[in-house]
């Protein structure tokens, strides 16, 4: 049973809701109530319900039994009390109430009345052996009228089961009888459901522009990577996204599952939906009876499951009632509620608003259904069940790339699917953009289109074209003149744009006569158009201020929230330009909304070596800083002035770093070797595989080549915990050999090989495999100590054993 808001207490003796009269003879007993599934745990009270001051009851002082189940609590409590000798009444009303000063009170149900009826032994009717014979006789009476009875019941339930149909192959006997609600009803709301959703995972836009090429998600749903969190800094792979509901469906569970803007939440979402629709039978959805799914940015400002269901879900015609649909949700024999998007939820950040959506979230109603919310990292609920399973989408691997080529771009043709993906690999900057589903699908489609694409030396640059190919698909398909204009001058969205992500409450979606007023009325209809803004039907949050007597207005938003950031960089760059104070001030977040900084680097010189600037100082802004400084485009001497500032301090890799990140970093200190700019020291961790000397470079793991580097003082290599092969290590010493200017190489916290052979090197090679010990290579290939002693075999093991074997 879903129970719609948490238990209410039940009296012993009594059915749930349902008035209750229990007897007592003596003046004295025992009464017991209990609360099931709750959280956190409460405490019971029977208590009198009193008219006047006078007391009738006196109760002693209970006994509570706590039962644990996971992390919800059954909590019973039994009392013994006594009818005050005073008192004449016949009948006293009594009360279980949750208590407690801790405890919000309303989340809780009513509190269990009922009456104690006194009676005295003379009003228990006796029956004596004198009357044995009239009572036969009444039973041969009325017997034949019971078998008419029963018999009459039985052929009313077979007609009744001929006239429905199953409902998704169920007898519709599998629905409980609901208070109101006939099993019509609910095979009319199931219906709805589906119909409606059919509508939603019908219409998947691959390419935004292309409006006219729409697909059904299972047509190119593709599995991507998944990882369920296992501990707080550990994750491991999920085999099929099946498995984030498997074992989840029947019981009460909490999902969350996280993901960047454009790595699929929603799509996925739409596939779990399509899998119920349709019944599949590998699905952990196949069994459920009822699915809901909502979009959380459409229900700003509606404060029940039941209403927005009724709103957003079923037809506007619809006779299923809000109240059916709340008394089907607490009865149903199982529900999964798919929240998709809680970091477009308008009222995520309203305190004032008290709404279920937040309160299933934190596991305070819905307690017995399975949950799963979708939301971006950064933008998790502030309170959410301590019980919730985390999970995370971590975009597209070689694997998904191939596949949703061949399920959606050339279905007939695998060679060109083998030449799409070697072109979008063999570029740097998008190879490292297409792990990121929402920009390979968008990739994948352009390039089977133009062959041109994949020649882009930066985001921004990479990023100008996509939009060029809106306006000139509209351009084509309608033969508009006005697409220059508007292609070019855009200065009052990008104003629109900054200002949505300006501040610590971002706001992603505008009221259309807001947006109309803002841009006017032809170039809102051209960006409509374009397929770049999408209008959406929300709830009305205001309707004393609406125009309509609707409960429904249009919103707009961007098709994506990294257009919105595209629009905003101009507006950025140009402010940027005039005053850099603005960096400072509490504005847009460079590590949620990057892209507005690396766009902005790409578009406005003047404002890039600000921007870098700023972002250098910040913490972890190093890495940050390389990736705006390969997208900007200004004076040589600007240029070269940034690459001094960035070298001077330690430069590192990251065997978890991007492609992309690696790449730009290699060429930032490529061209600061080149102009002779002195390089402080780049530290290298656990990310080179091997050195190629043939062509005078180290192959870093990512398949990055980093080359010989004339001006660089220290490099530092780390391999934790890891054996450094004989070859390896002599092959990354005479890459050494290689820079000209080196002064440093160190190993730090790896195995050595305990000698090296004889080596030819003009500068120090450091062993340290921990923090208290140092070795120095002598030229005959052995280490030793800063004393100048030889390693002994001993210290050598001791030092293998730290590593190997800690403490």
């Amino acid at each position: 049973m879903a129970s719609i808001a948490t238990a209410s207490p039940v009296v012993s003796g009594c059915s749930p809701m349902q008035y209750c009269v229990l007897s007592t003879s003596r003046g004295t007993g025992t009464l017991t109530c209990k609360i099931e599934g709750v959280r956190p745990k409460v405490q019971l009270e029977f208590r009198e319900v009193r008219e006047s001051q006078s007391r009738k009851v006196n109760f002693k002082p209970p006994e509570t039994t706590i039962t644990v189940k996971g992390n919800l609590f059954d909590v019973s409590v039994t009392s013994e009390y006594e009818v005050l000798e005073s008192v004449s009444d016949s009948q006293i009303t009594i009360e279980c109430a949750v208590v407690g000063a801790s405890i919000d009170l309303d989340y809780f149900g009513l509190p269990a009345l009922f009456d104690l009826l006194i009676t005295s032994p003379n009003d228990v009717p006796v029956v004596t052996p004198e009357g044995g014979g009239l009572q036969f006789l009444w039973l041969l009476i009325l017997l034949p009228s019971l078998v008419l009875l029963v018999g009459l019941l039985y052929f009313c339930k077979e007609k009744i089961k001929t006239r429905i149909p199953p409902i998704g192959g169920r007898d519709p006997e599998g629905f409980p009888m609901l208070p109101n609600v006939s099993p019509d009803v609910i095979q009319k709301f199931i219906q709805q459901l589906k119909t409606k959703y059919e509508g939603f995972y019908n219409a998947v836009y691959p390419v935004p522009y292309i409006r006219d090429r729409m697909y059904c998600v299972n047509t190119i749903f593709v599995e991507s990577g998944i990882q369920v969190m296992k501990s707080h800094d550990r994750w491991a792979y999920l085999t099929s996204y099946q498995d984030i509901l498997k074992n989840a469906v029947n019981r009460s569970a909490r999902i969350i599952l996280e993901g960047e803007p454009g790595f699929g939440k929603s799509t996925l979402s739409l596939q779990l939906v399509y899998d119920w629709c349709k019944g599949i039978s590998s699905s952990p959805l196949a069994n459920v009876q009822i699915v809901i799914f909502l979009r959380l940015r459409q229900v700003g400002g509606v404060t029940s499951i039941a209403q927005a269901v009724k709103q957003f879900i079923l037809p506007r015609d619809s006779s299923i009632k809000e109240n059916d649909i709340q008394t089907i949700l607490q009865n149903c024999s199982s529900i999964v509620i798919i929240l998709d998007g809680f970091d477009e939820y308008p009222d995520k950040d309203n305190d004032v608003v008290i709404s279920e959506f937040k309160n299933i979230i934190k596991g305070d109603i819905f307690q017995d259904v399975c949950l799963l919310v979708t939301t971006r990292a950064k933008c998790m609920p502030k309170e959410y069940a301590p019980q919730s399973k985390r999970m995370r989408l971590v975009g597209f691997n070689s694997d998904a790339q191939r596949s949703y080529i061949r399920k959606a771009v050339v279905v007939d043709n695998p060679s060109k699917g083998k030449a799409i993906l070697r072109r979008l690999n063999e570029n740097t900057i998008l190879s490292d953009l297409c792990q990121i589903p929402l920009f390979f699908v968008l990739f994948a489609h352009i390039t089977f289109e133009d062959e041109q694409f994949e020649n882009f030396t930066s985001v921004s640059t990479c990023f100008g074209y996509v939009i060029g190919c809106f306006h000139e698909h509209l351009r084509l398909k309608s033969d508009d003149k006005n697409v220059k204009p508007y292609q070019k001058d855009h200065k009052s969205l990008d104003k629109v744009a900054f200002d949505a992500l300006h501040g610590e409450l971002q706001q992603l979606s505008w009221s259309k006569d807001n947006l109309l007023e803002h841009l006017g009325k032809e170039f809102y209809s051209y960006y409509v158009k374009l397929g770049m803004l999408i209008e959406e039907e929300v709830q009305n949050r205001d309707p004393l201020n609406s125009t309509s007597l609707s409960h429904y207005q249009t919103e707009v938003r961007f098709c994506h929230k990294v257009f919105c950031e595209w629009f905003a960089a101009h507006n950025f760059a140009d402010i940027v330009s005039e005053d850099d104070t603005v960096l400072s001030k509490k504005g847009i977040n460079p590590f949620d909304s990057q892209y507005v900084y690396r766009f902005a680097c790409g578009l406005k010189p003047e404002a890039a070596e600000k921007i870098i600037s700023y972002v250098r100082d910040l913490e972890d802004g190093d890495k940050f800083s390389i990736l705006c400084f390969l997208e900007q485009t200004g004076k040589t001497d600007t240029v070269l002035e940034t690459i001094k500032t960035i070298c001077q301090s330690e430069v590192i890799f990251d065997g978890s770093d991007s492609k992309l990140l690696q790449r730009s970093t290699v060429q930032l200190l490529e061209m600061a070797s080149t102009n002779g700019i002195e390089i402080s020291r780049v530290e290298l961790y656990d990310c080179v595989r091997s050195a190629d000397l043939d062509r005078g470079h180290l192959v870093l793991s990512s398949g990055i080549h980093f080359h010989k580097l004339s001006s660089i003082n220290q490099l530092v290599i780390y391999d934790e915990g890891k054996h450094v092969i004989y070859e390896k290590a002599r092959g990354i010493i005479n890459f050494g050999m290689l820079c000209h200017d080196l002064r440093t190489l160190a190993f730090y916290r790896c195995i050595m090989p305990q000698t090296l052979g004889r080596l030819q090197h003009n500068f120090s090679v450091v062993w340290s495999p921990s923090t208290d010990t140092r070795y120095n290579l002598t030229q005959s290939g052995k280490w030793e100590t800063k004393e100048g002693k030889k390693l002994s075999d001993e210290q050598y093991q001791q030092e293998v054993r730290k590593i190997t074997q800690p403490s």
